[in-house]
């Protein structure tokens, strides 16, 4: 992903899915809860960054410089954006279900926008049919 300093992957949080969020390039931040945001706030939990365990409140700022990562396991609530003018960010994961393991904070947002095709599809979603 491409992203530039104001953007921001919005608080969301999967039950079944694992990822690292990878700062590949630039500095990332990435906010982290134990549970929905609202209700977790200042609870400790441990998070694994670049592979070593750390412990963190809900609601902490887990700050990315290049080659860095966190391990985001199902449950934790997590934002990130780019703390400088620009950054590439890597997400390796398990398969994501696209319609059943999203859950955003702000209910409005969904996991993609319509999209009106005009190709046919090379690779499919596993939401797609």
């Amino acid at each position: 992903m491409y992203a530039q300093k104001g953007m921001t992957t919005p608080a969301h949080c999967h039950k079944k899915k694992k990822e690292d969020i990878i700062c590949r390039w630039g500095k990332l931040a990435v906010q982290v809860w134990a549970g929905v945001p609202a209700k977790s706030k200042g609870r400790s939990f441990k998070l694994h960054i670049n592979h070593e365990p750390v412990s963190v409140k809900s609601g902490d700022i887990v700050e990315l410089k290049a080659g860095s990562r966190v391990t985001l396991v199902p449950g934790i609530y997590h934002e990130f954006y780019p703390v400088s003018g620009e950054c590439i960010i890597g997400e390796v994961s398990t398969a994501n279900d696209d319609l059943n393991d999203n859950f955003f904070i702000n209910q409005d947002i969904g996991r993609y926008p319509g999209v009106e095709e005009d190709e046919p599809a090379i690779v499919r979603l596993l939401s797609d049919k």
